[in-house]
């Protein structure tokens, strides 16, 4: 990175990852001979204000709070950085798939914005904040980052629609208040943690107001019109 040397280790949650699992590799690192003096951990978008609304968020930041904890603990202070990125470009693919129909349903009226992100452009945007701390004595960062386009959930749909070369002026979006869908999570879950947990994640970010989003950090250059374009033509090859 740049010339710059450091002992990092890049810590990321994925869904068979549980919670404690990503801590055991945290004290599995502190416990080596050789010490891991920089961590980055990726959490979910204001995972630090909505924990308590969704699984998914709540496992994630409990991770985060043992990094806090781990780090108060050590000998020799390490350093971390957290970053809590929007929805991923591959969250997006339930909504490509709705947007094949003409009837869309969205939670909440779809006006609320959100800037996803494609998983490149998030793994650029983690080396160039490794980089920029790396000679920082601050212990701990944080950063809200998305990708580079602001978009509501009824603009994505009609993206998705268009890669489906439909008429995007055709939808028929119908709205379901959030705490129906929290509600309709709950029985999901009984039969699928994940999908549950994904569903929630929606629901609350829906909630989430445009000057809250507008406070996210803008990265990347990937657009997501030109990946829904590339998964509409492995879709057709398959």
């Amino acid at each position: 990175m740049g010339g710059i040397k450091l002992n990092v280790l890049i810590m990321y949650f994925e869904e068979q990852v549980d919670e404690q699992a990503n801590i055991n590799i945290l004290d599995a690192a502190l416990e080596a001979e050789s010490s891991v003096s920089l961590f980055i951990f990726v959490s979910v978008l204001f995972g630090d204000k909505l924990r308590k609304l969704f699984d998914q968020g709540e496992a994630r930041e409990r991770v985060v709070d043992a990094l806090r904890v781990r780090c108060q603990e050590s000998a020799e202070r390490f350093r971390f950085v957290v970053i809590r990125p929007s929805g991923f470009f591959n969250d997006m693919k339930d909504l490509l798939y709705q947007s094949k129909g003409t009837t869309i349903w969205t939670i909440g009226s779809g006006k609320n914005i959100l800037n996803p992100i494609h998983g490149e452009d998030l793994a650029s945007y983690c080396v160039d904040k490794l980089e920029a701390n790396a000679k920082d004595s601050q212990v701990e960062h944080y950063y809200n980052v998305g990708g580079p386009e602001f978009l509501t959930m009824r603009e994505i749909h009609r993206l998705a629609s268009k890669a489906w070369h439909k008429e995007p002026k055709r939808l028929k979006f119908i709205s379901v208040p959030s705490w129906l869908v929290r509600v309709l999570a709950r029985l999901v879950k009984l039969f699928n943690g994940n999908l549950a947990s994904v569903i929630n994640m929606f629901s609350v970010m829906s909630t989430v107001s445009t000057e809250e989003m507008m406070t996210v950090d803008s990265y990347g250059s990937h657009k997501i019109e030109g990946f829904f374009i590339e998964e509409v033509a492995k879709d057709h090859a398959a």
